[in-house]
């Protein structure tokens, strides 16, 4: 899900920033999907109604309010990456991320590991089903 804005002059503009409800559940760093009208859940690759992942929370303003990244670096969010590896969303724990595909699952690329606790957020436009 894209969100787009055509200000004047028919530029269109993306924004790297969501604001949306989710669940109480949902915490700083989970991967999440698009769940309702303005509203996500976290992701999991078991299933395609449970995915796409649109982005990362990076700060809870409520406990039902939260603020996903949907591109970009991400600093201090998480802790123990591995530079250089890629992740992928999680088809054993909701919102997490892995480096590791196994079958069956819903693949969806994240982003990959600047640093131990840097991660740039680049959400893959597709997923593929690995049976």
């Amino acid at each position: 899900m894209s969100i787009l804005i055509q200000p004047a002059g028919s530029e269109t503009v993306q924004f790297p920033e969501l604001e949306l409800t989710c669940t109480p559940g949902t915490q700083v760093g989970d991967v999440v999907y698009i769940s309702g009208t303005n509203a996500c859940a976290p992701a999991l690759a078991t299933s395609t109604s449970t995915m796409p992942a649109i982005g990362i929370v990076h700060l809870k303003l409520s406990p039902t309010l939260c603020k996903v990244t949907r591109y970009g670096e991400l600093l201090g969010v998480f802790s123990g990456l591995v530079p250089g590896l890629t992740y992928f969303v999680s088809k054993t724990i909701p919102g997490a991320m892995t480096t590791t595909i196994t079958s069956p699952a819903v693949v969806h690329e994240v982003g990959y590991a600047v640093a131990p606790n840097k991660f740039a957020v680049q959400i893959d436009s597709d997923f593929t089903i690995v049976p």
